[in-house]
């Protein structure tokens, strides 16, 4: 040890390094007990506490239950000391059970002949704050179910999604790079500075717009299944949220005209509470067919690399990397594109090779994903409303996933499902809210009448 370390050792009054240890030890141990006094101390509270409701609980002599609601109400009369009676036998049944065997249900009906008074489930839900009614799960399931949609989605699970802080929300992007410049050597002080990039700045404008789904079934429907309901209605739920926005990110078109991609030649609906889905935002065909032409090509055939080739030369410098590239097809298209021999399968891929969601096989390094949004359409592209015959034609659109869009989410998934007692039935129901935009007009591509 150094001189200086032990002289600092003696100023505080320790002959030897030991001696200043066995002190901290102490220090220690005395710190330990004091911590050790005060839980005991909490503890006995806590005891004390759940010692004397479980004796109002068990009805064990008057003077017990009426000392309990005095503390709590300052008065001892009888309506009162049922009334704690009744809430506290409540509040017993709701921590005898586990989240997932919680049975609002069986709570109306005990509490209802424990006390000779009724009362709703659904206002049973409202007061524990929660969303689900055959068991007992918080508003939580919204965030639950939010990932399954996203992770069950090839476009969702393979693209950013942003939590948008506002509605509308403008984030910013680079809309330019840096550019480089040869340096000679600087030998005084007025040498030339190297020339400097101002980046270029943009913005996209997120406006999330709103889908839903409402579903109804019978109480019987419920108690004579052999299989629970409720996991079933929430899996179709997760399904038809997802369908709905992956067919708003694909096809997609706010225009409330006959010249709505969705329904050509035809009008849209756009009834309150029955409107297409697909009025919400506009999507990625759209963009590329409508909005840019030149991002788009006609293949007049069936598939093959030099039709493929060709949308693909349309992204620019953004279809360069193809592990950037998704490749999203209709499911006919992916057979036809399965039979080709230049397409690598994923039994080709190897053991250790990383499968995007959705990933069904490669097509010259860029993942083929088959997508429920992207029906069949006439010639031209788009679905023909007025004579649904023409839609027999075959289409691919092509993202860069990196910078081709911005997807903005505002809020969580939103789900509720409750008692309809004057109709002896349950209603569920499901929200959410999304906006996609397009930072560079190469981003997306769109091959179509695929043959």
């Amino acid at each position: 040890m150094s001189d200086k370390l032990l002289a600092q050792l003696k100023e505080q009054g320790f002959e030897t390094v030991d001696a200043a240890i066995e002190h901290l030890k102490g220090l220690q141990t005395a710190q330990e007990a004091a911590a050790d006094q005060d839980r005991e101390k909490f503890e006995k509270v806590i005891a004390d506490v759940v010692e004397r409701q479980f004796a109002a609980l068990v009805n064990k002599g008057e003077t017990a239950r009426k000392a309990t609601i005095s503390e709590v109400t300052g008065q001892a009369d009888d309506a009162q000391v049922a009334e704690l009676q009744n809430d506290m036998w409540l509040l017993g049944m709701m921590l005898q059970r586990s989240p997932k065997t919680f049975d609002p249900e069986r709570v109306r009906k005990g509490y209802a002949l424990h006390t000779g008074k009724e009362f709703s489930t659904a206002s049973l839900m409202k007061a524990m704050d929660t969303t689900e009614q055959s068991a007992w799960v918080p508003t939580g399931l919204g965030n639950v179910l939010l990932a399954d949609v996203e992770a069950q989605s090839p476009l969702f699970d393979n693209v950013t999604v942003l939590p948008m802080p506002t509605n509308p929300w403008e984030p910013p992007y680079q809309s330019s790079q840096m550019s480089v410049y040869g340096v000679d050597e600087s030998t005084e002080d007025s040498a030339s500075a190297v020339g400097a990039t101002n980046f270029g700045a943009n913005k996209v404008t997120l406006t999330a717009k709103k889908i839903g789904a409402r579903a109804l079934w019978s109480r019987e429907l419920d108690e004579d299944s052999a299989i629970a309901i409720l996991p079933q209605v929430q899996a179709d739920f997760v399904r038809a949220i997802r369908e709905g926005w992956e067919r708003n990110f694909m096809m997609g078109d706010e225009r409330a005209t006959t010249s709505n991609i969705n329904c050509y030649g035809a009008n849209p609906t756009t009834t309150a509470g029955a409107k297409d889905p697909w009025l919400q935002t506009d999507g990625l065909v759209k963009w590329a067919l409508v909005t840019n032409s030149g991002q788009s090509a006609s293949a007049g055939a069936a598939i093959d690399k030099a039709k493929y080739l060709a949308v693909r030369l349309k992204m620019g410098k953004y279809g360069d990397n193809p592990a950037n590239i998704l490749t999203f097809v209709n499911r006919d298209l992916l057979y036809d594109m399965l039979q080709l021999e230049y397409v690598l399968t994923l039994e080709k891929y190897g053991a250790k090779a990383t499968i995007l969601t959705g990933e069904l096989g490669s097509f010259f390094g860029s993942p083929i994903m088959v997508s429920d949004g992207l029906p069949k359409t006439c010639a031209s592209g788009y679905i023909d409303g007025s004579t649904p015959a023409n839609n027999s034609k075959k289409s691919f659109v092509l993202l860069n996933k990196a910078v081709g869009i911005v997807v903005g989410r505002k809020g969580d998934l939103r789900v509720a499902v409750e008692a309809i007692n004057r109709t002896d039935q349950y209603e569920g129901v499901i929200f959410s809210r999304y906006d996609l935009g397009f930072p560079f007009v190469q981003g997306v591509a769109y091959g179509y009448n695929v043959t």
